[in-house]
């Protein structure tokens, strides 16, 4: 269910993302992170609030600075990396960046949302071994679309749309079987990209749509037989071993008879 209608709809590319609560705004680790420095004013300028920290931008590269300072030289990583590359990389194992997760599949944008959605139902979920009862059917979760138009996502812009480079072996595998796309938001002013687009006159290039939380089981079921599963994008041994656990837990046997 669209829950955002476009007088003003767009024509251009569309990625996807989906969040387990609808009412989380579009903004990364990193700026939720400093998200209470806004308070509830829109239009406080956070890089102040940091004036004693060198500002916003000294913040945010500190963990750039600091992640690339003890992982480079790691063995498997290739010589040459660009920035986006370590933040990319960062991302995948846990780091607070800029950056913000999309996929050109709103199937698989919608698996990220769903699993953490019963995640958060039905702690364990995701290890397969959820305690209890298999529960869900409260709340929805968003699927949201961006449509890249207006000019929008210019590298050289406060507002960037990063497609990595799959030869890069570190995070092509998953990259590739995600369908990633990156997006990456610098202002001083707005920390999410919902505000910043509509700043910019480009709000009908964003559009959410809700899936109610009853269909969750179901609509997990109906993904697997389209071989989106945990195995599928994170082709790797820890991939496989949640698709090991998932595949044999008491959510799957409750799937099975959805």
């Amino acid at each position: 269910m669209a829950v955002r209608k476009t007088l003003d709809k767009r024509i251009g590319r569309r990625i996807y993302r989906g969040q387990r609560d609808p009412t989380w705004p579009l903004s990364s680790v990193f700026e939720r992170s400093v998200f209470h420095l806004k308070g509830n004013d829109p239009s406080t300028d956070v890089d102040k609030a940091l004036e004693t920290k060198g500002g916003l931008w000294k913040t945010r590269e500190g963990y750039w600075d600091r992640f690339y300072e003890y992982a480079h030289g790691l063995p498997g990583l290739p010589n040459a990396m660009s920035p986006e590359d370590w933040w990319i990389l960062g991302r995948h194992h846990g780091l607070v960046t800029p950056l913000l997760d999309w996929s050109e599949s709103p199937y698989i944008a919608a698996f990220f949302a769903l699993t953490d959605y019963m995640e958060f139902m039905n702690p364990g979920f995701k290890l397969g071994m959820p305690t209890g009862g298999i529960k869900w059917g409260e709340g929805s979760i968003a699927i949201w679309e961006l449509v890249e138009a207006g000019g929008m996502g210019s590298r050289n812009e406060e507002f960037q749309i990063i497609r990595p480079a799959t030869e890069f072996s570190v995070h092509s595998l998953r990259v590739r079987a995600q369908k990633s796309v990156f997006t990456k938001l610098i202002h001083d002013v707005h920390l999410d990209l919902e505000s910043y687009l509509g700043s910019r006159d480009l709000i009908a290039c964003l559009e959410r749509y809700d899936i109610p939380g009853v269909e969750a089981a179901k609509a997990l079921r109906d993904l697997e037989l389209m071989n989106i599963t945990f195995s599928d994008l994170f082709p790797d041994l820890g991939g496989a071993a949640a698709r090991a656990n998932f595949g044999s837990s008491s959510w799957h046997l409750v799937g099975g008879m959805l």
